[in-house]
């Protein structure tokens, strides 16, 4: 009998930072490229105002994404928003990805890199 078990995918997490109330357009662009769930959290920077307006830094009220993606997908992703979203420009939000090298079972691993629910189950 053969083993048709795959190797796991190598998995990133990555993590946006933009101005409050584009987070959702920034997590509909993510889904397009293929991260199958998001997580977006409320931030506040602790900088005066004024300072950020003098360095053109623009709010202080963030929307903050997380999302998983396979690793060879995350580049290409990071290019897409950075475009899209105007981040090399100051203000204009930061994209990065972090590789996630240890999860808790393979049902985690699945759910990060995007499988169905149940796809992990039937390699067995």
């Amino acid at each position: 009998m053969q083993n048709t078990k795959r190797a796991p995918e190598k998995v990133s997490l990555i993590i946006a930072i933009v101005d409050r109330g584009k987070g959702k357009r920034l997590t509909a662009r993510m889904h397009d490229e293929g991260v199958r769930f998001d997580l977006c959290l409320l931030g506040h920077g602790t900088a005066d105002s004024s300072l950020l307006d003098y360095l053109g830094l623009g709010e202080t009220e963030k929307d903050i994404i997380l999302g998983g993606i396979e690793t060879v997908r995350a580049r290409p992703l990071l290019q897409k928003l950075k475009q899209e979203f105007s981040m090399e420009r100051a203000g204009g939000g930061i994209a990065f990805s972090i590789p996630i090298v240890s999860v808790g079972g393979a049902q985690t691993l699945g759910f990060l890199a995007g499988h169905e629910e149940g796809e992990l189950k039937n390699e067995r």
